[in-house]
């Protein structure tokens, strides 16, 4: 894949009656498959946060008790 990246609309007359949806989910699926990639390690790092958020939540409800 080129770096440079053209979308639909730097080519307004450019149109594929029957190639377009297969290259748009194609297209779609490779940034989806990206984003999954970049957001894993943000998401564990967000369920590193939350079970420490919760175990201060857990230890603060036994103290009060």
């Amino acid at each position: 894949m080129g770096t440079s990246s053209t979308s639909v609309t730097d080519h307004p007359d450019f149109i594929f009656p029957d190639f377009e949806p297969v290259i748009l989910s194609y297209a779609t699926s490779q940034f989806l498959y990206r984003s999954l990639q970049v957001n894993a390690d943000e998401s564990r790092q967000f369920e590193r946060d939350t079970r420490d958020q919760a175990k201060c939540l857990h230890w603060s409800k036994l103290r009060e008790h």
